[in-house]
């Protein structure tokens, strides 16, 4: 796999972690769980006409005996208060209900709500390999492209001995050898340009030239935009961009 294949497939999970979002996850499980249970209208009905049931016995039971021989008033409250413990056992039992459907809830929400962090930071940790993946690559192809060069300056010393040999001794006479193409210079696309970047990090040493390379690897993904789809890869591209600046000035100071 190239580097461009793996910057490509670095953006591509970078994109997929930044997607998880935790209080929006939240709010659409709540939704969910309400429109399940029907956002517990039956026990929340059940409490209400307890409730009202509870407010009426006595003004009901104390116009009843005043029309019947029941007179003592201790003895109407005695019958009203047993009159009253059946509406007190239906709400209380509501409320009990809605307790503990509320736990369940907060268990659920819990149980739910870790599995999609765990699946953020899985996304997250493969979006970090993948860019230590492309790094790697893209030290390769640095050690591939030295032992290249190396290799051709080898060759076109052999080339001018052979073109000074067969007995000839004037050296003063001059020859021009063609330069070939390097197979492995870099081209005007993102990824190459952001390899670049990575390049003119790594061979910066003063204070100022450290400076400049990263500002212009922070300005890099705002350059060359050609087409609508340059636009649109621009927040991945920044980001890139920042963890490659991150990245070397964590090496350099660690």
């Amino acid at each position: 796999m190239t580097s461009a294949e793996r910057l490509a497939q670095y953006e591509d999970l970078f994109t997929k972690s930044q997607a998880f979002n935790p209080a929006q996850f939240q709010q659409e499980f709540e939704k969910g769980y309400g429109e399940t249970t029907n956002y517990n209208k039956d026990l929340i009905q059940q409490q209400s006409n307890a409730l009202g049931e509870l407010q009426s016995v006595a003004p009901k039971l104390r116009e009843r005996y005043s029309n019947t021989l029941i007179k003592d008033p201790t003895l109407q409250r005695s019958l009203i208060a047993q009159a009253r413990q059946a509406p007190i056992s239906d709400y209380s039992n509501a409320v009990n209900l809605l307790g503990q459907r509320g736990q369940r809830y907060a268990d659920v929400l819990q149980s739910a709500l870790g599995g999609y962090q765990t699946s953020a930071s899985q996304a997250q940790s493969a979006a970090e390999n993948a860019w230590m993946m492309y790094q790697d690559q893209v030290a390769q192809e640095e050690a591939a492209a030295a032992r290249a060069s190396a290799s051709s300056g080898s060759s076109l010393s052999d080339i001018l001995a052979s073109l000074l040999g067969g007995g000839t001794t004037d050296t003063t006479e001059s020859y021009e050898i063609p330069v070939e193409e390097d197979p492995f210079a870099l081209g005007d696309s993102w990824p190459d340009r952001l390899t670049q970047q990575v390049l003119d990090q790594r061979k910066a040493q003063g204070f100022g030239d450290v400076v400049k390379s990263y500002v212009n690897t922070s300005l890099e993904p705002y350059k060359n935009l050609k087409t609508f789809g340059d636009f649109m890869a621009i927040p991945s591209r920044a980001g890139g961009a920042l963890t490659t600046v991150y990245s070397d000035l964590f090496n350099r100071i660690f």
